[in-house]
């Protein structure tokens, strides 16, 4: 439900709706402060010119400043944040209130507002009277009715009510979902693969999907794709945007290496209500939007992560429909094809595709590089597919 008539809107702050956002952000900054501990853990080398080290610390001194700002920036906005309401928004209020105390539910706070992607979002704390114990889907139910429009529980909340009070937090059910299906290979003479992913479904209804492949192979290659990867989830959990996260990541995998060990990142975040998605690419390998027989190629050619604290990832948008396909590669499978009579033989493969199943597509791809390689993995190969699909 879009607010269209802004002469009907008021603005207000919500305590515990921002306590909520504000423990969000405290967890998955602490994780952060704990990955800048390993600076200045090594002992500087000998042979290291004054001069050398004294530009090096202020690099880092700089980066360190530009992430503090960025976090104090996020923190201020959340401080004063505003939501929108609407007169129909508080009349829901009202009703609420009055049906659900009626049928034996104390409700002792309430919202409704519309979240930041400008859909409804309704919080409620409320307790059963009279011993009973009520399913949060059946309060879901009862909201879907009177709004006219799906309400979903959020994932993080109880199931069911009872004597004791409890916060449930319903948001406007999402337009499209993902499916989604990986198929990787790990290099031949290596225990670890070194390329990592995620798929995952953020709030607010953003599902992102994304792959790192840390430099050379094996367990360093590992720990260094995993941690990004990680960091990643903490910063989108945290409410970073994608642009900042990429640009954080950079200065912190710059600051504990020195430039020494580098990672790529392919990221591709899609809007569940709206379908737009979102690709970020920092020294990764060529992605493909597949709709029906038509291949898009998501192409640039930019540094990995990690090498410079000016570096820049770059920035594709899409708009996503029912029965589009994303897939995600690591530079393990497009060296299979770079020969010159092989550039365009999976995106025209990709195109034949009549798999629904985004594992299927996956593993198929997967087989393609390796038939292509003779059999071999002479490199980590992983392949990430994400199926859109519009609910019913």
């Amino acid at each position: 439900m879009k607010i269209h008539d802004k002469q009907d809107v008021c603005h207000f702050v919500l305590p515990e709706y921002g306590k909520r956002k504000l423990l969000s952000y405290a967890e998955s900054l602490e994780d952060l402060a704990e990955s800048y501990s390993f600076i200045g853990n090594e002992d500087s080398k000998e042979s290291r010119q004054e001069a050398i080290m004294h530009q090096k610390l202020t690099e880092n001194k700089s980066i360190v400043a530009k992430q503090l700002k960025e976090i104090s920036r996020l923190l201020g906005e959340l401080a004063g944040e505003a939501y929108f309401t609407t007169y129909h928004m508080e009349k829901h209020k009202k009703q609420i209130y009055k049906i659900l105390g009626e049928n034996g539910l104390d409700v002792q706070d309430i919202y409704v507002v519309e979240n930041k992607n400008g859909y409804m979002e309704i919080g409620l704390t409320l307790r059963a009277m009279y011993h009973d114990t009520y399913l949060a889907a059946q309060i879901g139910e009862f909201l879907s009715k009177l709004c006219h429009n799906k309400m979903e529980l959020e994932k993080d909340c109880v199931l069911y009510v009872g004597d004791e009070p409890v916060t449930l937090v319903f948001k406007e059910e999402v337009r499209y979902s993902v499916l989604s299906g990986v198929a990787k290979a790990v290099k031949e003479g290596e225990a670890f693969s070194g390329d990592n992913h995620t798929l995952k479904e953020y709030h607010y209804g953003n599902f992102v999907g994304a792959i790192s492949d840390g430099m050379g192979s094996g367990a360093n290659a590992c720990r260094d794709s995993q941690q990004l990867i990680e960091l990643l989830e903490k910063l989108l959990e945290a409410g970073f945007s994608l642009e900042s996260t990429a640009e954080m990541l950079n200065d912190l995998l710059l600051i504990q290496t020195e430039g020494t060990r580098t990672a790529t990142l392919d990221v591709c975040e899609i809007n569940l209500y709206s379908g737009h998605s979102t690709f970020i690419k920092a020294g990764a390998a060529v992605s493909y939007v597949k709709r029906g027989k038509y291949v898009k190629r998501i192409l640039e050619n930019t540094l990995p992560l990690g090498l410079f604290s000016d570096a820049r990832q770059s920035r594709q948008t899409i708009d996503l429909k029912e029965g589009d396909y994303v897939i995600l590669l690591s530079d393990g499978v497009q060296d299979c094809f770079l020969e010159e009579e092989n550039k365009e033989y999976l995106e025209d493969r990709i195109g034949m595709m009549h798999y629904e199943n985004p594992k299927e597509m996956a593993n198929r791809i997967l087989g393609l590089a390796m038939k292509k390689s003779q059999g071999r993995i002479l490199d980590d190969m992983t392949v990430v597919v994400m199926g859109v699909i519009e609910k019913r």
